[in-house]
């Protein structure tokens, strides 16, 4: 099996392919929004969306979308302080379209988005609005292309599955079971993959 290193360099490969064919949390409070400044990622997405046809502001949107669920927090999430104070991140309240571009670029090959997203995710908790947005996209876009996923899940360790599955499937509440028969379903053939999704399913769930 290939190292996440592996991912890394599924991620920065060249988009030369196949091209590609909400959440809520209540919060208390007195709120601090980040200080505006201008980004990459905020100049990549302000190009992008005049003009979304164009290959060149899709891949350097692709570029500049986070790499990771750290980086992923910190531009879309927030981080309660205290009982009474939460920061929320510069795009905070763009998560929904910003997110949703990225799951859009279809001059992309469908193998790199899936790369990047299981980057993202396999070191993920859901939190409210931004990254359970990123959830949410997700999951539609594992249920149109599974086997880009899946090819890429299976060159990773045994954990970095686990993580992505555990991701995938947390929240404030129990995985629905008409999400889980779905997903099982897409699994029926991938005794493997199928394995390790069970094997987490079967954890405590984490608090949130």
């Amino acid at each position: 099996m290939r190292s996440a290193l592996g991912l890394a360099v599924l991620v920065l490969a060249a988009c030369s392919s196949q091209p590609r064919t909400p959440v809520e949390e209540d919060i208390a409070v007195v709120t601090t929004p980040a200080a505006p400044q201008h980004s990459a990622f905020g100049d990549a997405y302000t190009a992008y969306a005049a003009d979304p046809g164009s290959a060149a502001k899709q891949r350097a949107y692709f570029d500049a979308f986070p790499n990771d669920y750290a980086a992923l927090r910190k531009t879309f999430g927030f981080e309660e302080v205290s009982e009474d104070s939460v920061v929320f991140a510069e795009y905070y309240e763009q998560g929904n379209d910003m997110i949703g571009a990225f799951f859009k670029l279809d001059s992309l090959p469908m193998e790199g988005i899936a790369a990047k997203a299981i980057s993202i995710a396999r070191n993920g908790v859901w939190q409210g609005d931004g990254v359970g947005y990123f959830q949410h996209f997700l999951m539609k876009d594992f249920e149109k292309a599974p086997s880009a996923y899946l090819d890429i899940l299976g060159s990773l360790a045994r954990a970095d599955q686990a993580g992505f599955w555990r991701f995938y499937t947390d929240g404030p509440e129990a995985f629905p079971q008409e999400d889980k028969s779905r997903l099982r379903a897409l699994l029926a053939k991938e005794p493997g993959h199928l394995a390790v999704l069970d094997s987490v399913l079967a954890l405590p769930r984490l608090g949130h």
